[in-house]
Formats: structure tokens, sequence, C-alpha cells
């Protein structure tokens, strides 16, 4: 699918794709009653002469269309090999500034600014890769019937697209910017604050071209049926979705990062840093694809703003502290000293930090067939917040996470979008120390052995990963007004909230190394 030329100071970098793209719309009647894709794309090679052709709507390198040799209508090829458009140049300007403050060395400001593009995810190339008729199925019957061993006829079929590739040259890049000041405080002692932020432009995220309309949502909620969906009829999508994968995604992160490093004797150091942040998104800009994905989809195309809120690696508060400390040889003492108790080292590691945002989604409702929303692509549906309560639950049961009576489905109404926002809570945090101890010996002028003992999580702390948290307030006892237009009453899962995972509890383990 493509969309209409952005301003011409949006530039990117070539896509190498080597197979079929879908590019092309349904009608332009059939996008009126959508109001968020209207105009959003270019209504081209779709026919209806095509029909529900798995190859209809769809570009192939130039010369590589393999629909007519299959039998099947549509297909066309597309402006390159690359099925995108492609830039040449990309500028990337930079600048950097220092300065030392008094001429001594023991006072610096340093400040940069640039520009950085990020190369583009594989899931798009991945979902293009499996568009028809890549990928097909046929099937037979076998019997014991010596007379007619095999029925049916075999014929393939492909499926229908599900990925598709903006027509734009554009990639994913930020403006990168900072400001810090060191100072020395004492000798080989160095204090630092600094200022970081970052701005993303152009980012990846996803459009369902089958999205169904606002108008139609309560009426596809209550009966699931495909006629709803704009691109019902095409390419054999029926009640699919399909991906539009765009770059027009943004982000902004700004940062108080502090550190402090101390260093003395014979390499023993000791190292603090803390920093406070926040990030802010329009997708989830991470790596789950390549169909429609929770993450990186709207939720809505036409209330873009619902998607807009905390990034998926936003961390407000991390704190890292690291000691290494080196133990004084003792070559100058006797045999049992030196090789005894001499040149022992000890490191350090403690972390700590807040936990990753955590998005509560609406799942599927019982007696809905088309979902609480009706958009046609549920994952993404939300339960609405209820006042005064807090996101994360109190009490002993520490693997209950989320607090069940902050969100509810009473009063739902069915179509519309629930208010909950897009990570507003706290997963769980990290606070980690691990320890090693190593005793060196020297075996001769260029032979050293090292005995190591290491402890990973030395307190045993219990740290919940907050990928294993339900997250789904997944309804049941769900009661509907007569119309099936309302959500009366529901109550979560029993399971909703809960972790179900942890990071590894203390591990130690020994070894020897050789150096030589």
């Amino acid at each position: 699918a493509s969309r209409r030329k952005p301003p011409a100071a949006e530039s990117g970098t070539p896509s190498k794709r080597t197979n079929g793209s879908l590019r092309s719309a349904k009608s332009a009647a059939a996008w009126a009653s959508a109001p968020s894709l209207a105009g959003r794309t270019q209504i081209v090679h779709a026919t209806a002469a095509a029909g529900d052709s798995s190859c209809n709507g769809v570009e192939y390198p130039p010369g590589t269309n393999p629909c007519p040799g299959l039998g099947l209508a549509g297909g066309s090829d597309g402006p390159n090999r690359q099925l995108v458009p492609t830039k040449f140049l990309w500028v990337a300007p930079r600048l950097g500034v220092a300065w030392d403050v008094y001429g001594d060395g023991k006072m610096a400001i340093r400040g940069g600014i640039g520009q950085f593009y990020q190369r583009d995810r594989v899931s798009p190339g991945l979902g293009v890769g499996t568009t028809p008729p890549f990928s097909g199925t046929a099937s037979v019957t076998r019997t014991l019937d010596s007379v007619n061993p095999v029925t049916g006829s075999g014929a393939a079929g492909y499926g229908a697209p599900s990925n598709s590739l903006e027509q734009v040259a554009s990639n994913s890049k930020y403006w990168q910017w900072n400001i810090g000041v060191q100072r020395q405080l004492a000798k080989k002692t160095v204090l630092e604050v600094a200022y970081v932020g970052s701005k993303g432009q152009d980012l990846f995220g996803q459009t369902d071209l089958n999205e169904v309309a606002p108008q139609n949502r309560l009426a596809y909620a209550i009966g699931n049926s495909a006629a709803l969906r704009p691109l019902n009829g095409i390419a054999s999508i029926g009640n699919g979705g399909v991906a539009l994968w765009q770059h027009n995604r943004d982000s902004i992160y700004h940062a108080i990062q502090t550190g402090l490093v101390s260093r003395w004797g014979r390499g023993s150091q000791v190292a603090l840093s803390y920093t406070f942040s926040k990030i802010m998104m329009t997708t989830g800009d991470n790596a789950d694809g390549p169909g429609l994905s929770t993450q990186n989809a709207y939720t809505d195309s036409t209330q873009p703003g619902l998607d807009r809120g905390r990034g998926n690696n936003d961390v407000t508060h991390s704190f890292n502290a690291s000691l290494v400390l080196m133990l004084p040889t003792l070559d100058n003492k006797g045999s049992f000293e030196k090789n005894v108790l001499g040149d022992w080292e000890v490191a350090a590691i403690v972390r700590a930090s807040t936990g990753y945002p955590i998005t509560v989604y609406t799942g599927g409702v019982p007696g809905l067939p088309g979902g609480s929303t009706g958009t046609g692509f549920n994952n993404t549906a939300r339960p609405n917040v209820v006042d005064g309560q807090s996101c994360q639950a109190s009490g002993d049961n520490k693997t209950q996470w989320l607090n069940p009576n902050a969100w509810t489905l009473n009063g739902y109404q069915v179509g519309t979008n629930g208010n909950t926002g897009r990570n507003t809570c706290n997963g769980p945090g990290l606070f980690q120390t691990d320890l090693s101890l190593y005793k060196n010996i020297r075996l001769g002028k260029s032979v050293k052995m090292q005995l190591r003992f290491e402890v990973y999580n030395l307190f045993n702390t219990v740290n919940f990963l907050g990928g294993s948290l339900n997250s789904t307030y997944g309804a049941q006892n769900v009661v509907l007004s007569a119309d099936k237009a309302t959500i009366v009453s529901a109550q979560p899962a029993g399971n909703f909230g809960q972790l179900t995972a942890a990071r590894d509890p203390r591990t130690m383990q020994l070894g020897i190394r050789l150096a030589f």
C-alpha cells in the first residue's frame, strides 16, 4: 500500500526487498467511509476484474511478476527491485565543542549535536516475503480405495497479503544533543553532570489498512462482518488486517546524567552513576511483527493521540555503582605472604532502577465477536480507568503487581476506545548486587593463574520480569445490554495483573584462568 508523498524535507535509505508488496486499496468510494484512511493511500493497481485474487493490487520487482504463470489475476511491476522509492544521499551533520574553562585541564564544558540515521528493522521485509503467491497451501485426501486413492484437486491456495510498504523514500532518524560539565574534584577523581536529549523522527509504525470506520464499529463489534471492512473483496483479504508500515511516528527524550569516577593505587576504581530521564513516543518502536503488532499499530488511526505515551524503554530512575579493589601484591614479603595473602582483587556491581512501563489491554470480550472497540484489531483495545485507584496493588502478595480495581469495563460503550493511556503504569524494578573475588598466583615470569569466585545476585533479591506480567483484563462474567451497545458489568480474569517469572536467584561459580 502507499500514501501520498510527504514534504521534500523527508529523506531516507533504500530498503532492499526481493518479494511482493501490496500497494493498492479497493476504491476511492470504499475509503470514503473511513476518514482515518481517506487521502492516505494512492488508489492504484487494484481492479474489480481481479476481484479476490491473491495477486490483486500486489507489486513485484520489475519483470518478476509470478501471478500470470499461476493463473492468478492481478500483479504488476513495482518502481524498482526494492519496491519502494530510494534516496541516494543522506546528510548527517555533527557539531561538537569543548572548553577548558580555567586552562588547567581540571574543568571542562562539552556539548554536541548531530543527526543519526537508524537502520530500519527487518520485520516489514519479512512480512513482504510472505506476500502471495510465495507461500501457498494445497490439500488432497488419501484413502484406502484402490481405484481412487486420492481425491481432491490439489489446487493451491495463496491466502492474502498482510503487510505493505509506504511508497516514500524515508528512514528513521534522530537528532541528538548534549551539554555537560566535567570537574576534577581531587587527584584522579572526576564528577560529570550532563543534560542529554534526543528527538526521533520518521520512526516506524503501522496503520491497519482494513481498519473499520468509526461509524461502523458498533455494528462490527456485535456482528464481526467482513462486509464492514474497507478491503473486503480485494486480494482475499476479507476480515483480515493489513499492516501499512510507515515512517510517521516520533519520540522525544530528556535526561539528566551524573557520574563520579575515582581511581587510586595500581588499578583500584570506584564509579557511581545516576540517570533521571523520560522518553515519550507515538509508537512502541520495537521488533514485534511483521503483521499487525500490539506495540506498533495505531489503536485507532482516527485518534493518533491515543498512542502518545511513555516509550517501552522508559526508565525514570537508574543507579549503577561499581568497585574494583586491587589489594597489595606483597612482592617484597616472604613466599607464604606473597602467594597466599598477596595480589587479591575484589569487584562489585550494584544496579538499581525503576521498571519499564506497562499498558493494560482489554482482550476479548465474551459475547462480542468483533471485539470491544470494533476497529478490527482487538489487541490494542484498552479498558477504562477507575478514578482514585493506584496502578500498583497493595498487600503481601508480591506477585499481584497490578491493582485489579484500577480498571473497569462497567458501562463501557461498545465501539469506542477506553480511556486507559499507553504505558501509564510502572512494571517491577531491579535491584541486584554482584560480587567477585580473584586470587592471582604467578607460576613463572610469563604465566599467571587466577582463581575466581563470583556471586551473582548476592542478596538473593527477587527481581520479577515485567514481560511475565498478565496485563490483559480478560473480562469474565460479562453482562451486555439488550442491544449489546454497552457492557453493563464485567470482572477481570483471576490472573490479571499477576507476575509469573523472575530473574535468576543467587548464583555462585568457581573458575580458574591462566594468562600466558
